[in-house]
């Protein structure tokens, strides 16, 4: 597959993953803007005189509005070295929506919806910070940051059908790295019986 075509479906997933997250919201009965919504294509922007900053997808709330950014994962990679599962974003990214959070006042959430097996994380910016990793190495289109998932509170949506009829289908990832790889037990590891 070409990287374009690649890019193209990795966009589609991303855009039917924030219809994921807002149907979601709604239903938990907060109102949503969905200001990844542009027509001219791009990304939305916090613009200042001398900078502009990439807005997360939606801004939602009852009394008080959050930002919340969503990314959508296929599968949850789990990182040996640190023996822990964790989903990554652009460092770019991330340092962009921790400057609108920081220019707005406004609490802002990742929420990650990962579909094989399905489960929807969804973390403070200032919680899921906390053990963050960064990695910019050979083979990598960006530098990237880290989460571990246990900094995210999770909901179970696979019961929700109005949500699940939106998902949409994965995108098995280019390759896994070795410290990406689940160690199969081996007979010592097994409990006694």
């Amino acid at each position: 597959m070409n990287a374009h075509l690649r890019a193209s479906d990795e966009y589609k997933m991303g855009r039917q993953g924030e219809l994921v997250i807002r149907k979601w919201l709604t239903n938990q009965g907060y109102w949503v803007v969905p200001t990844g919504d542009i027509e001219n294509g791009g990304a939305p922007l916090l613009i200042k005189k001398i900078k502009s900053t990439i807005l997360p997808d939606i801004l939602a709330g009852r009394q008080k509005p959050f930002w919340v950014e969503v990314k959508t994962k296929t599968r949850l990679p789990h990182y040996q070295r640190y023996k822990r599962d964790q989903h990554g974003i652009g460092r770019r990214l991330w340092e962009a929506y921790l400057e609108v959070q920081k220019e707005t006042g406004l609490i802002g959430f990742l929420a990650i919806l990962q579909l094989q097996p399905l489960k929807f994380y969804l973390g403070k910016f200032d919680e899921i910070s906390v053990g963050l990793q960064t990695y910019d190495g050979p083979n990598m289109d960006e530098p990237m940051v880290y989460f571990d998932v246990r900094r995210f509170g999770w909901y179970n949506i696979s019961q929700q059908w109005e949500i699940t009829e939106l998902l949409p289908d994965p995108i098995q990832p280019k390759i896994i790295r070795p410290w990406e790889q689940r160690k199969p037990l081996t007979d010592r590891q097994l409990p006694l019986i």
